[in-house]
């Protein structure tokens, strides 16, 4: 739920707390793979290395952070506090974002959970927008830090016959729902704060998710 006093939602057993637009989200990432996203704009261009910068305590290293380029993994590993590596060693990919409306995988390769905050700014305004790649296969976010139905809540219509997966698990999707064009084939998909999730869009041509939000209305 997000009102004038801020963003008040739930993640398992964390919570995410906001005063006015500025606020921070607290996970707990436990399985191996988590498919997260980061709903704050925490105004320097939402950098990985930036978003996940804290450290993550001993024995909580390597983690490896998986972008989608829409085709396969560009890979941003963090093997201490202090180290980064990637793959590819470009500038763009040492340059890579999270940024509100994006998603990426997370892996750990240890049992021990992380926690991890994400501290910005909840976007407002009329008419943002998150361009949907049409057809195609592509992982997304909403831009609003808001636990609710991807429709109803978060405005995205796709196209006809697009498949929406959700709820990852750490091994499977949770949800996975095809929309007719006028109903979900189930019940609609429900995103959580800071999760991301799959869709498969099946236009022809790229479509704009469009939202409007102001935190006092």
């Amino acid at each position: 739920m997000i009102g004038a006093a801020g963003v008040v939602s739930s993640i398992a057993a964390d919570n995410v707390y906001s005063v006015n637009v500025v606020g921070y989200i607290n996970m707990t990432l436990s399985n191996s793979w988590s498919l997260v996203s980061d709903q704050l704009d925490d105004g320097a261009g939402n950098k990985i290395t930036n978003v996940f910068s804290a450290d993550f305590g001993a024995g909580k290293y390597p983690v490896t952070f998986y972008k989608y380029n829409g085709a396969t993994y560009d890979t941003l590993t963090r093997v201490s506090a202090a180290v980064w590596t990637f793959n590819p060693n470009t500038v763009e990919n040492r340059q890579a974002t999270l940024k509100p409306g994006e998603a990426i995988f997370v892996r750990k390769q240890f049992a021990a959970p992380i926690s991890v905050t994400f501290v910005g700014e909840v976007k407002q305004g009329d008419n943002m927008t998150n361009s949907i790649v049409s057809p195609g296969f592509e992982l997304y976010s909403p831009i609003i830090p808001q636990d609710g139905g991807v429709r109803t809540i978060h405005n995205l219509t796709p196209p006809a016959n697009s498949v929406v997966y959700a709820g990852f698990n750490g091994v499977s999707y949770t949800t996975i729902r095809n929309w007719t064009g006028t109903v979900w084939a189930g019940a609609e998909p429900q995103i959580k704060v800071g999760e991301g999730f799959w869709l498969n869009s099946r236009g022809t041509t790229d479509v704009l998710w469009t939202r409007t939000f102001w935190v006092n209305n």
